[in-house]
């Protein structure tokens, strides 16, 4: 394990939880949409 200031784990976390809902965003368009 390497160790990271709490500002970059901050950053990391961000862009995590960004992703994910993307993600989430796009399946629901789809599901919205019938082609999911």
């Amino acid at each position: 394990m390497f160790k990271m200031t709490g500002a970059a784990a901050d950053k990391l976390l961000d862009s995590v939880e960004k992703e994910r809902k993307t993600a989430e965003e796009k399946l629901y368009v789809r599901l919205s949409m019938g082609i999911g």
